[in-house]
Order: structure tokens, then C-alpha cells, then sequence
């Protein structure tokens, strides 16, 4: 056996054994969530404009926010939640909403709701014509998000995580903006972003 054969086979054997221990991991936990959050009477939440960080804002060529407030209210709706759109579904000049007090993001909530949904993507590829014309063309769409959940009254963060977001068909780019490929990635990003929310919990 060569050394020009082995190297081949000592890199599948180091790829599949990360593979293997990243597959084997425990169910995924929030990254907060408050220990009161079934004892809370959410039935209604406002899910707010879709936020971006200030370095990959939405793109010019794709009303992203628009897809990304779709699969979220889908997911949202999943887990037994009515929920209301606040606003456009466009966040603009909205960065810093992530990171805000949850009194500030209570108010720009619905009167009606009991609490509020902001989601706030801080990166996203293989989506921009930019990134062709620059002469980087992308094979996958990956989308990074994160969520917060606020109550409406006294408001408190009662959960908060991030998700990823990818075209898993490998078909991503430019000339697929708006086609499955898109919402293939953006579907899976809601299904990953609000996967450790708790569903409603039904009154007696």
C-alpha cells in the first residue's frame, strides 16, 4: 500500500469518526430558558419584524424577512401558539433588538398578545447576486438565526436560542432565490430555531 493510498483513508477515517461523535450528542437544550415557562398562560404571541446583523443585512435581490416570518409562524403555530405579525417583516435598522431590554421589545409587541417573538439572523450565504459577481459562488444556502421569547405584561425573557438554517439538496445560490432551495433552508432554520421552545401549555 502507498503512501499516496493510505492518506486518503486516514482522512475518511478521521471524517467519519467526527461524524460519529457529533450524530451520538444528547437532544439539543435552549440556551435559556426560565424554569417558570410552562407556569406562564402564553396563548398568543406578536412575532416582530425579522432583525439582521448589521454585516449581513437582507439581501437586495430576496425579501428574505418575508420567507423567515412564513416558516417561523409555521412552526410557531406547530407548537400550539395563535400568533400575530407586528409590523413589515423587515426589521430595518433593527440590529440591536437582540440584545434589548425586555420592556423594549414588550412594547413594540400587539396589545392582544401575550408575549413576543423576535428572530434576528446574523449571517447568511449562498443566497446575495453579490456573492456571484464577486466570483464566490456558493453550492449551499446557510442561514444563522437567533430567537428571543418576551412576555407581553411584566416583561421577562422567559427563552431564548439560535439555529442553523441550510439547502440540504446541495442546489443553493443566486439562481435558486425564492425556489424550494430557499425555503428548504429557511424551513429548516425555523424547525431548528424554536426546536427546544416549549409547546403551549393548555389551560384547565
Amino acid at each position: 500500500m502507498t503512501k499516496n493510498s493510505i492518506r486518503p483513508m486516514v482522512f475518511w477515517l478521521i471524517f467519519t469518526t467526527l461524524l460519529a461523535v457529533s450524530c451520538a450528542g444528547g437532544p439539543k437544550t435552549a440556551a435559556y430558558l426560565d424554569p417558570a415557562f410552562r407556569e406562564a398562560p402564553l396563548a398568543t404571541l406578536a412575532l416582530l419584524p425579522v432583525t439582521y446583523d448589521p454585516d449581513y443585512d437582507q439581501p437586495i435581490e430576496v425579501n428574505l424577512s418575508r420567507i423567515i416570518r412564513h416558516q417561523a409562524r409555521q412552526e410557531l403555530v406547530k407548537k400550539g401558539y395563535d400568533v400575530v405579525l407586528v409590523g413589515p417583516h423587515y426589521g430595518r435598522g433593527m440590529s440591536d433588538l437582540i440584545s434589548a431590554a425586555p420592556s423594549l421589545l414588550a412594547e413594540l409587541g400587539d396589545k392582544e398578545a401575550d408575549a413576543v417573538i423576535l428572530v434576528h439572523v446574523n449571517f447568511h450565504v449562498g443566497i446575495d447576486f453579490g456573492e456571484y459577481r464577486s466570483g464566490e459562488p456558493f453550492s449551499t444556502i446557510d442561514i444563522y438565526g437567533d430567537a428571543r421569547l418576551v412576555t407581553g405584561t411584566d416583561p421577562r425573557e422567559l427563552w431564548r436560542d439560535e439555529g442553523r438554517g441550510r439547502d440540504l439538496t446541495g442546489g443553493g445560490g443566486f439562481f435558486h432565490r425564492g425556489t424550494p432551495s430557499l425555503r428548504m433552508a429557511i424551513s429548516n432554520l425555523a424547525k431548528n430555531l424554536f426546536a427546544t421552545l416549549p409547546p403551549r401549555t393548555r389551560q384547565p
